[in-house]
């Protein structure tokens, strides 16, 4: 802070040439204190931040696509800004109870959302009523991730590819168990949508997040499920699960012999994701914007900046019409198939709301392998 000196003249009286002060001789100094503070008080918070460590709540489990995110980002914003950057993960009710403890958190920077995308673009029409709004109790900061996810059997199901998967589920209604990473959650919409697309049924079984319906479909425990490639690459390289299909619209580089959806016999299928960085409503937009800066710092850091397709300049504005695509299309299959989703007759009347709309941030830099 600059010294006083610099904004007043300043003298020093004697005592007995002190007035007495009142109440009107001191609205003055009053009013002067209150400009100064004003004026540089929340300059130095925004360069002293973070003066402790911040904690990141990750409204989804840990093990997922959504934790891996936030602690490779977590790290790279520690190692720019100075400071620890702690992963919390409030799992549970497809991501209300994370995204509700951020937005009543103090709204200072010190608490900050790492969210799928569905936990705000689906659940205000899947689920009655949040006890958050969506679209007013949080500050967008950055898309982290926009991928696609991918169409997984476990080993001993006898199907090779998503043509002989359909055929297969046709022919048993209900008989296969689809290993779902919650209610709402991205690959539980595209599931939904394929099946309703390609017109078999199936049994959905929820899991607590992707890390424990990975497991049990790689244990020949659930016949198949839909995750991202941040969790399932491992145990595909390893032929621990079967990869029958990616979602997006072109093969994925990584995986040149992986066919899409729409390529095996459902044009114009696509479904991806996005994950985003968030900070409750009322967060000063310096420090919105201090964030920002330093988010796209580390996409830029070599070992932070691998990723299977790179997106192209304005991929966020891209991804939010996509989404809402995507999103209207989940909504309207869950209506139709009543898989036991909460409040499933009432989502006749509704339309998925807009997503929240975030900056391309690192969307245009993606991070980590999809």
């Amino acid at each position: 802070m600059a010294p006083l000196e610099s904004h007043f003249e300043l003298t020093t009286p004697s005592i007995a040439m002190t007035p007495r002060p009142t109440g009107r001789n001191l609205l003055p100094i009053l009013f002067a204190c209150t400009i100064l503070a004003s004026t540089h008080a929340p300059a130095q918070g925004v360069d002293a931040y973070p003066g402790r460590p911040v904690r990141l709540i990750v409204n989804f489990a840990a093990g997922g696509a959504i934790d891996a995110v936030a602690r490779v980002v977590g790290a790279k914003l520690a190692d720019a800004m100075g400071q620890q950057f702690v992963v919390d993960n409030r799992p549970g009710a497809g991501g209300n109870i994370g995204a509700d403890a951020v937005a009543k958190a103090r709204p200072d920077g010190y608490t900050l959302l790492v969210t799928l995308d569905t936990a705000l673009t689906v659940n205000p029409s899947l689920y009655g009523k949040l006890p958050f709004d969506p679209a007013k109790d949080f500050a967008p900061i950055s898309l982290a991730v926009a991928a696609p996810l991918v169409l997984l059997s476990r080993p001993g199901l006898p199907a090779a590819t998503l043509r002989d998967f359909v055929t297969l589920a046709k022919a048993k209604p209900k008989a296969l168990s689809f290993a779902s990473a919650g209610t709402g959650t991205a690959g539980h919409l595209a599931s939904v949508v394929l099946a309703q697309v390609a017109g078999y049924d199936y049994v959905d079984v929820a899991y607590k997040g992707g890390p424990q319906a990975l497991t049990d479909v790689a244990a020949d425990l659930a016949d198949f499920t839909v995750l991202s490639f941040t969790v399932t690459a491992p145990l595909i390289k390893a032929g621990k699960v079967r990869a029958l299909a990616v979602t997006s619209a072109t093969r994925l580089a990584a995986y040149p012999d992986l066919p899409t959806v729409a390529e095996s016999g459902y044009p114009g299928y696509e479904v991806r994701f996005w994950i985003g960085f968030l900070a409750p409503a009322g967060t000063p937009k310096p420090l919105i914007a201090r964030l920002k800066r330093r988010d796209h710092a580390g996409a830029r850091a070599p070992a932070g900046a691998r990723c299977a397709r790179r997106a192209k300049p304005g991929y966020g504005g891209q991804l939010a019409r996509g989404v809402r695509r995507d999103h209207r299309k989940g909504c309207d299959a869950l209506v139709e198939n009543r898989q036991g989703q909460r409040g499933a007759s009432k989502l006749k009347a509704r339309r998925c709301q807009a997503p929240v709309r975030l900056t391309p941030g690192c969307a245009d830099r993606c991070r980590i392998r999809c």
